[in-house]
């Protein structure tokens, strides 16, 4: 009976569940004859594990047999296996293109700005609502499409972004030095003097023009523009006043600011400023002992003047380390019909005339060996830096060139190194979807391309 409940309880124990079936004991088994082995719970617990790696092995076994049959079919059909490959690459390549044209920057906001800055800091936040504002309040301005150039920056006060600033820095000594002053006066009208800069400058028009524009008189709104206007005085020491205007140069209410002369009773014109010792020494010392105070117009021209120099010029001071000249331009360019009319495109006309006709001028930095400068002009930086994204690309399309053939020499198989190169190139995709789609990041710049190097190194490392 002992033995009979033995095999009973082996019996529930072997019970497989599956099947329905248990274990039945052989003869030898019954008869007692082969001693029966009752096995622990942990010895179970072990056989199991054996069986489930066992299990596993299998299947790793299965999968690298699959893997050895798609290698075998890759190297006995090698031209298959290319035209598989480049179709693949070309079809998610045409995809991507198809996007962008598409959906356009919105998908792929690629920006050659530089974000030296936190985007969402409050400081940040207010200077972009302060700079939006403006330009909403300059689209709201509706005059004629005959109107006067530039007349509605007249009106409202000129373009402080369409502006050429230079910043004199004398290699020695004080800038405001005579012999120094000379060669800046000598700079600057070189600066005037090329093409297509009196088509562009910020123009000044009497009070007579602006009122025949207000008045909506499209025929003498014509013959206003069809006559040659001067530019606006550009923001520099390195003028005189006009003495027609009330006050001789030398008190502080003349008004150009300058530390130039005009000896005559009437406008000179600036081939008749005069650059003399003595004028200059007091008109220095005046502007150095003023009060700047915008509210009256003695303190204005204090104030413009000061604007102009280093912060450390003033009382006890009179030595200037670092002056600044600003050429002003405005819109509309020739061509448009008024502000309005396409103002993006006239903005890029206006910074591509003047990346073009000055950067490679003005890219030497020095005034004969006395005075460096340095010069920004609007949108002149964007253009620059795309430059150097451009030539720079180069650089980075040489280099995955170079991993490509690298990773072909060093393991023998061209197949392998296309396969490479091309799934490090697509990691970009499924990053950028991440980027832009999941964390909802809608700047794309410079320093996000590059990623590529990185990811560059990290993925041909690996193969």
């Amino acid at each position: 009976l002992k033995l009979q409940f033995l095999y009973f309880i082996g019996a529930i124990m072997t019970l497989d569940l599956n099947s329905g079936e248990s274990y039945k004991p052989d003869e030898k088994e019954a008869t007692g004859e082969v001693p029966i082995e009752v096995t622990s719970d942990h010895e179970k617990e072990k056989d199991d594990s054996e069986d489930l790696s066992a299990k596993e092995t299998t299947e790793e076994e299965e999968l690298d047999g699959r893997l050895d049959h798609l290698w075998n079919w890759v190297s006995k059909r090698p031209k298959k296996a290319y035209a598989v490959t480049c179709g693949s690459y070309c079809s998610i390549i045409l995809l991507l293109l198809i996007l962008i044209l598409t959906v356009g920057s919105s998908f792929f906001p690629f920006s050659s700005e530089v974000p030296l800055y936190l985007r969402g800091h409050v400081t940040r936040i207010r200077k972009d609502a302060l700079t939006e504002g403006k330009e909403q309040a300059d689209y709201t301005l509706n005059l004629a499409d005959l109107q006067l150039r530039q007349s509605v920056d007249t009106l409202g006060g000129e373009r402080e972004d369409l502006t050429l600033e230079i910043i004199y820095l004398p290699k020695y000594g004080d800038v405001l030095e005579t012999k120094i002053l000379q060669k800046m006066v000598e700079f600057e009208k070189r600066v005037m003097a090329f093409t297509g800069f009196d088509e562009r400058c910020f123009i000044t028009y009497s009070d007579a023009d602006i009122a025949i524009e207000k008045a909506n008189n499209e025929a003498a709104t014509a013959a206003v523009n069809a006559r040659k206007h001067p530019c606006h005085v550009h923001h520099t020491i390195l003028w005189a006043c006009d003495p027609s205007l009330g006050a001789p140069c030398s008190t502080l209410a003349s008004t150009p600011i300058g530390l130039m002369n005009c000896n005559k009773s009437t406008t000179c014109t600036p081939e008749e400023f005069v650059l003399e010792e003595n004028f200059k020494i007091s008109k220095v010392h005046t502007y150095a002992n003023s009060i700047p105070d915008r509210s009256t117009p003695v303190g204005l021209n204090s104030w413009n003047f000061l604007k102009l120099v280093d912060s450390q010029f003033g009382p006890g001071n009179q030595i200037a380390k670092a002056v600044r000249t600003e050429f002003t331009f405005g819109a509309p360019l020739k061509g448009y019909k008024n502000v309005n009319d396409n103002p993006d495109g006239q903005s890029d006309d206006l910074a591509q005339w003047l990346y073009d006709d000055y950067h490679s001028w003005l890219g030497d930095g020095q005034i004969d060996g006395d005075v460096t400068y340095l010069y920004n002009g609007h949108g002149m930086f964007e253009l620059y830096l795309n430059d150097v994204l451009i030539r720079d690309g180069m650089f980075a399309i040489a280099s995955m060139i170079f991993v490509l053939i690298y990773i072909a020499f060093m393991t023998s198989s061209w197949w392998l190194s296309i396969m490479g190169v091309g799934q490090i190139l697509l990691s970009f995709g499924p990053a950028y979807f991440i980027y832009y789609g999941v964390f909802q990041q809608r700047f794309f710049g410079v320093f996000n391309m590059l990623s590529i190097f990185i990811i560059l190194g990290i993925g041909a490392d690996d193969i």
